[in-house]
């Protein structure tokens, strides 16, 4: 028996479009949030590089992956950092922002997701620093077609806290971008001041399985002095230089705007910070819901901050 394949409709009008309108094809915009490049370079393609060699931190490899734009280059680059433990990577928004001509780097910080060493708050922020200075080396920027002045830090959640405290201590970093940003200074202080609370928090670190790390001590072992390193309001002079963007979800639990990030935003706000954007979108903490909305507008917000002259 001989089996017909009839095409749907849709499928068919598309194809008289294509046939008989090819003008009107030409003249759809490219848009790398939800289209595949137009042309393939075959001298500078696409490539993933997964568990990249050289990406250390204090003697310690990193397990993580590059999504290389195609094209000559020189590209901006976005350090892309994950959340506590990093069960959402939101590589979604990687595979946009390459698509766009943007380089990718997604790392997992030292004592998670097969990183070597410990994992602790503070490290998580060396870990950003090192990684930038890999990728600075005049090696890596060739590998990679990468342009230096052109880097950008992205985090959610805890990693939102992250690239906002690297960025501080970072003055080549001009952009930043917290997707629902955590206080982590603001959790760890009040568990720290709490003996039942601290017992809580470390009792929900036992559960992160992808963690290397010792929950007994997880709070009360961090000293004083590394606590107020990770507060960012002791950055703000700092961060009022940096283009910022901060993103919320109206309907998230996990790091209540009002709580949490708004605290930071406005005190950026009386600092004059001076460029400074903060955007509510009507979804929860993962964006479960808006994610090509949220793609947007990182792409619309890097590309007006991040274009060469």
């Amino acid at each position: 028996m001989r089996t017909r394949y009839y095409p749907s409709i849709a499928f068919a009008v598309s194809v008289m479009v294509m046939l008989f309108f090819p003008s009107y094809i030409e003249s759809q915009e490219y848009d790398p949030v939800c289209m595949d490049p137009p042309e393939y370079d075959k001298k500078f393609p696409p490539v993933i590089l997964e568990a990249p060699e050289g990406l250390m931190s204090n003697g310690k490899r990193l397990n993580g992956i590059i999504y290389l734009a195609q094209g000559k280059g020189p590209h901006p680059t976005a350090l892309l950092l994950h959340g506590l433990p990093g069960n959402e990577r939101n590589l979604d928004l990687a595979q946009v922002l390459r698509r766009a001509g943007w380089n990718v780097v997604f790392f997992h910080y030292r004592g998670s997701w097969g990183s070597e060493g410990r994992f602790s708050f503070t490290n998580c922020v060396e870990d950003v620093g090192n990684v930038l200075r890999i990728l600075r080396e005049a090696e890596m920027q060739k590998k990679l077609r990468l342009d230096a002045e052109r880097i950008a830090l992205i985090g959610h959640s805890m990693g939102g806290a992250a690239a906002i405290l690297a960025a501080a201590r970072d003055p080549q970093i001009s952009m930043v971008i917290s997707i629902a940003g955590a206080n982590v200074y603001s959790s760890v202080k009040q568990a720290s001041n709490n003996e039942g609370m601290a017992q809580q928090f470390e009792d929900e670190i036992k559960k992160l399985l992808p963690l290397q790390v010792d929950p007994a001590g997880f709070v009360s072992g961090i000293a004083e002095e590394e606590l107020e390193d990770i507060n960012p309001e002791k950055f703000l002079p700092q961060l009022s230089d940096k283009s910022l963007l901060f993103i919320s979800g109206s309907r998230d639990t996990d790091v209540p705007a009002k709580t949490q990030i708004e605290l930071l935003v406005n005190a950026l706000k009386e600092k004059n910070a001076k460029d400074l954007t903060y955007e509510i979108i009507e979804s929860d903490h993962a964006f479960s819901d808006r994610r090509i909305a949220l793609a947007r507008m990182i792409l619309s917000w890097l590309n007006e901050r991040s274009r060469s002259d």
